[in-house]
């Protein structure tokens, strides 16, 4: 068995996934390197998000923390309520679950793609030309179109700029491609410090001592201020009995990667000393690349996560 790191939740992977990974000889071990904490938007934010025509939502958790408060979309000054732009279909079927109908999906799971699809809405050739733009009547999108269609009327003019918030974490994302005038609007925090990373090291270490079975130190949940669960770094198992170094990692985001390299100093024993990083876009691909390491993005740009492993799977398959 090959053992292989993953700084995502194991519930992130599919059934179909896992057995792909099991029949390659793959013994994962899902550590993700964050602890995730809903927080209250400040007052502008607050306004910035009621008076928006278009709310861009490019994490998961963000997403939950959104779907928790229905006021901000019935108390919204748009009447039809505002058009909802997530990163994936699975996420655009989670914000449809709740209700939500407006919901579009771009063309590349990336902030790139929603930069693509911001422009496509206004029927510019770039962010810069929005201001010139003219006004007409707003699209309406339904269940049955869950992208934006081929042809389109401009929509109103003010959507990128005073009309347009993203609701994100407390981390910037290198390379932002999201057009300035987007408001950003935290509402949650990405957590790190030396007691997760602790708790990171003394997992990985154990894991790779092939102590067997599965830990998960998600069960340590706490209400929030919205009740929502805080999402804690947990990290599991799958019957990790190889006495080998990890030699590939797939690793999320520059954050994660930043992070990962602090524990790879710490417990070098656990690691190959050049071992190759998956990735899901081409932010994470250049802080990887920047160190000098070997970094393989997915290939396509949608349904990246799975596309990733799936490379994964077929190197390993390959060796």
């Amino acid at each position: 068995m090959t053992s292989v790191l993953f700084t995502i939740e194991g519930t992130r992977v599919d059934a179909g996934t896992r057995r792909a990974l099991v029949e390659a000889g793959v013994a994962p071990i899902y550590c993700p390197l964050r602890e995730l904490r809903a927080v209250e938007p400040d007052a502008d934010g607050l306004r910035a998000m009621l008076a928006a025509d278009t709310v861009i939502v490019t994490s998961g958790f963000a997403l939950q923390v959104y779907l928790a408060h229905p006021r901000w979309r019935t108390e919204s000054r748009n009447p039809n309520s505002p058009t909802l732009i997530v990163l994936s279909a699975r996420m655009a079927r989670t914000a449809r679950a709740a209700g939500i109908r407006n919901v579009l999906v771009p063309d590349e799971e990336s902030q790139r793609g929603v930069a693509a699809l911001l422009r496509r809405m206004q029927g510019v050739t770039s962010i810069d030309e929005s201001s010139r733009a003219g006004t007409a009547a707003p699209i309406s999108m339904t269940d049955d179109s869950p992208r934006i269609p081929k042809v389109i009327a401009p929509i109103v003019a003010p959507l990128v700029g005073r009309c347009a918030v993203h609701l994100c974490g407390s981390l910037s994302v290198p390379h932002d491609a999201l057009p300035p005038g987007v408001a950003r609007v935290q509402v949650y925090e990405n957590h790190w410090d030396t007691t997760c990373e602790d708790r990171a090291c003394g997992f990985i270490t154990e894991s790779i001592a092939g102590r067997g079975g599965s830990d998960d130190m998600a069960g340590m949940a706490f209400p929030d201020i919205y009740g929502l669960p805080t999402d804690r770094t947990g990290c599991s198992k799958e019957t990790a009995t190889d006495p080998h170094r990890i030699g590939r990692i797939l690793v999320t985001s520059p954050s994660a990667y930043r992070r990962l390299r602090a524990i790879m100093k710490r417990i070098p024993e656990c690691f190959t000393a050049q071992p190759t990083y998956y990735t899901l876009g081409p932010s994470t691909t250049a802080v990887v690349e920047a160190d000098g390491n070997v970094a393989k993005s997915p290939g396509t740009r949608t349904d990246v996560l799975h596309a990733a492993i799936r490379r994964l799977v077929d190197d390993v398959t390959a060796d």
